[in-house]
């Protein structure tokens, strides 16, 4: 039986984790080993159609099988379509977090579609193969699915969790792509202490699980060698074990050779002294940090609870060891006003990270949020999406308002000029993004478009030689440095 794995990545940098642990453990088995041939493909999800089934029909497998999340599962869905047009007999497999919570209305609405994995894939995966290697193709009896059999659909009964990780194995060892350019992704643990209702991943994993200390320096060792661009640590909080990631920081340092660069996400109140030069040493120089809100009240209906004096002391500690850190927002969350969505990033931008990413949020399927939408007045697109459009306490034109202020301090942050324009005009760039919005005016719509980058960029221009007159300051410097920021933008 020959299989076919596909990842429809947003970032091709990042490897395809969740298949290859799926090859691998299959693979493993030992009553599939000469039976099966797996193999992983990965797309852009943006690449064509024609190109996608090409490429398909080029390896003409008899079973396919998509990783879905947010980003892929609408172009996952649109392509199994045209798979089920083209190849009425191949056997069309779905599953990931997207699509895992709802996988009943997945197969309701979605005819292409065969099987639907629900949790933890590896060893459901393994079972389902097995079964459709019977000559009857028997799969009633592998729990952890949900299915097409004989015209209607069937929800076969849950699957507990792996409860030993180590049986998992090491999922690079056929995986043949060259790392030296790829962000590989590694997990450490699965599961999450914190229980935040926006998200999905604790849905997934009711309790925390770790691998085996041996067998993650075992992993670790094993990718130093490939030398990729960068490990990132899949960890929904890395550090959330202290003790333990202080010994992994010890482990990587010791043996990070070629300083390859780590990547993390991590909770910053978590972070001491020692642990942040122990993040210097093993080179975990790419740090993400949740913070979600400042606001309390946000904090208790998303069930995430901040200490912002521990958050600011810590993430100085991130600071000091000059880790290049990302801090990340919610727009849309529940409770969340214009008001205190503007202090929460005024108070990222106060600490001057790296960079700020401030994401929409998304109702996933399986969360609390996605249960208690009603309750709690948030409306949202129905479609794959569930994109957030307003609630009760932020209505869409407020929404669409803090976009344009969102979009702006990303445009400004990237100017090397805008630090000392607002230094020499004794503002916030909070205070200088009104100024630049409320000079747009009508033309402000267009920062709902990130295509328009470029249009704006050479807008810059004008606004600044505007705002400089205005407040009596010499333009020609900073005229100088948008021209050597437009050639720099020019040349690269």
């Amino acid at each position: 039986m020959k299989i076919l794995l596909i990842a429809l990545h947003k970032n091709t940098l990042f490897t395809p984790l969740s298949l290859l642990y799926l090859q691998a453990f299959a693979l493993n088995d030992r009553f599939l080993k000469g039976k099966i041939e797996i193999v992983v493909k990965e797309f852009n999800v943006i690449d064509s159609y024609d190109f996608m089934l090409y490429e398909i029909e080029e390896y003409d497998p008899d079973v396919i099988g998509f990783s879905c999340y947010a980003w892929n599962i609408e172009r996952v869905l649109e392509l199994t379509r045209s798979i089920k047009k083209l190849w009425k007999n191949k056997i069309v497999i779905l599953g990931g977090p997207h699509v895992s919570p709802v996988a009943t209305t997945v197969l309701e609405q979605n005819d292409c579609v065969d099987i639907v994995v629900r949790g933890e894939g590896e060893v459901t995966f393994t079972e389902l193969i097995k079964s459709l290697l019977h000559p009857h193709r028997d799969s009633k009896g592998v729990r952890g699915i949900s299915q097409r059999f004989h015209g209607k659909i069937i929800e076969n009964a849950d699957r507990e969790n792996i409860p030993e990780l180590g049986s998992i194995p090491f999922p690079y060892r056929t995986y043949n792509v060259p790392l030296e350019n790829r962000e590989v992704c590694l997990e450490t643990q699965r599961g999450c202490f914190f229980k935040c209702h926006f998200c999905y991943y604790n849905k997934e994993f009711k309790k925390v699980r770790f691998f085996g200390m041996q067998r993650v320096k075992s992993d670790l060792l094993a990718l130093l060698e490939k030398k990729p661009y960068v490990i990132y640590l899949m960890d929904p909080v890395f550090n959330a074990d202290t003790k333990r990631a202080k010994e992994i920081c010890r482990f990587i340092a010791a043996h990070n050779k070629d300083r390859i660069m780590f990547h993390a996400e991590i909770r910053t109140e978590y972070m001491d002294e020692e642990l942040s030069e122990l993040f210097y040493n093993a080179n975990i120089k790419y740090v993400e940090i949740g913070l979600q809100s400042i606001d309390g009240g946000v904090s208790k209906l998303i069930n995430r609870k901040s200490d912002l004096t521990r958050f600011t002391r810590g993430f100085n500690l991130l600071k000091k060891y000059d880790l290049v850190t990302e801090i990340q927002l919610i727009l849309g969350l529940p409770g969340d006003t214009v008001t205190s969505f503007k202090k929460s990033l005024a108070f990222a931008l106060d600490l001057n990270p790296t960079k700020v990413a401030v994401f929409p949020l998304r109702v996933l399927p399986g969360t609390e949020l996605w249960k208690n939408a009603e309750k709690l007045g948030i409306i949202f697109q129905e479609e794959e999406t569930h994109y957030f459009l307003q609630s009760r306490s932020l209505s869409f034109r407020q929404n669409i308002e803090l976009w344009k202020i969102v979009n702006s301090v990303n445009l400004f942050r990237d100017l090397k000029m805008t630090k000392f324009l607002c230094e020499e005009a004794r503002i916030s760039l909070l205070l200088l993004v009104k100024a630049w919005i409320d000079w747009l005016g009508n033309d402000s719509r267009t920062l709902l478009n990130t295509q328009t980058n470029e249009v704006l960029r050479r807008k810059v221009s004008e606004f600044v030689k505007y705002f400089c007159a205005k407040k009596k300051l010499n333009f020609t410097i900073y005229s100088v440095l948008l021209q050597q920021e437009e050639e720099f933008s020019y040349r690269f």
